[in-house]
């Protein structure tokens, strides 16, 4: 299994997205403004910010794609 890559600066990380981010995940694709963006509807239950995590990093491992948790450091 490949490690996921991590970016760190003095006033970022971008990691690999987890389970346990599902609530800031379910955040950001239950608005509008987001989802006009991507092909899914806007998300209506944690269940659905779940299964998006599991099939970014299912992609990851099966060499598809990155999908990159960005925290900034203040």
């Amino acid at each position: 299994m490949t490690p996921f890559p991590e970016l760190e600066t003095k006033r970022l990380l971008l990691r690999e997205i987890k389970q346990s981010d599902s609530q800031d995940i379910f955040q950001i694709f239950s608005s509008d403004e987001v989802t006009k963006f991507y092909d899914v509807e806007s998300f209506t239950n944690m269940k659905q910010a779940e299964e998006l995590i599991q099939r970014w990093n299912e992609r990851f491992q099966n060499g598809h794609n990155y999908a990159f948790l960005k925290k900034e450091y203040v």
